[in-house]
């Protein structure tokens, strides 16, 4: 009994030492040093869209750099005139969500391979969304301190 006891003993020591250290030091967040996100969207999928471009409205609030990537069929988000219902959470459209990031400063590039594969123009792009080929969009997703997400 007594090893048994001064097992148990120790194992209460220990894990009242790993509590102290694991208390006393706040976690690391994603606020503390800032971050390039770059949201890789090759989706035209609500459900889809909405996740991701919710997710870079967040980033972009808590002071994160954001680049929005469309490829894909992603690249009917940044048509002017394409039909897009609201993501149901928040209620608002992949274009306007795209258009408040691109205001807030934000770079959203498209796929310029992908707009001629979807019969998108260049005119029916929203304003200040960017044409975007392999070396800008290669450029983006390397870039130091970048966290990349893809839906």
């Amino acid at each position: 009994m007594g090893i048994f006891m001064k097992v148990i003993r120790s194992a209460a020591l220990g894990l009242a030492l790993a509590t102290a250290v694991t208390v006393s030091a706040p976690p690391a967040t994603a606020e503390d040093t800032p971050h390039h996100f770059v949201f890789h969207i090759t989706s035209d999928d609500a459900w889809t869209v909405g996740s991701a471009l919710t997710q870079a409205v967040v980033a972009s609030e808590r002071g994160h750099d954001v680049t929005v990537i469309l490829s894909v069929r992603g690249v009917h988000l940044a048509e002017t005139n394409s039909a897009q219902g609201g993501f149901s959470v928040t209620a608002r459209s992949p274009r306007d969500m795209l258009g408040d990031l691109i205001d807030d400063g934000h770079s959203v590039l498209v796929c310029g391979m992908c707009m001629v594969a979807g019969g998108v123009m260049k005119d029916e792009l929203i304003e200040g969304a960017e044409i975007s080929g392999p070396e800008l969009t290669f450029t983006a997703l390397t870039a130091p301190d970048t966290i990349v997400l893809s839906y």
